[in-house]
């Protein structure tokens, strides 16, 4: 099968199910010398991605290796840095997309 988007960057991820799942890296930063990548799903159905409102995943470029060698992606399980990196792309990002602010409310 050939790639019809030639020239972005896309990435596979499993979940913690074995599910796998595309993704868009949009952007890369890093924070106290830490890696992170913002990515946004890549959607099956391209008529309903349009409907939705895109959501960004952030993730840190672990330490450590896996058994290839080679460093793996994680999610960010502390609320306080995961604010702290959200906060840097939308700084990054504010020109290309439009962020909601969380509240809290609904």
């Amino acid at each position: 099968m050939e790639n019809e988007n030639w020239g972005e960057d896309l990435i596979s991820l499993l979940d913690e199910d074995g599910v796998e799942s595309e993704y868009r890296i949009i952007a890369c930063a890093e924070l106290d010398g830490v890696e992170y990548m913002a990515l946004e799903p890549i959607g099956k159905d391209p008529e309903k991605a349009l409907m939705e409102a895109a959501q960004l995943v952030f993730l840190r470029l672990s330490e450590e290796l896996d058994e290839d060698g080679e460093q793996y992606l994680e999610s960010i399980q502390d609320e306080e840095e995961f604010d702290r990196v959200a906060e840097i792309f939308r700084d990054k990002l504010s020109e290309e997309y439009e962020f909601l602010e969380d509240d809290g409310e609904e």
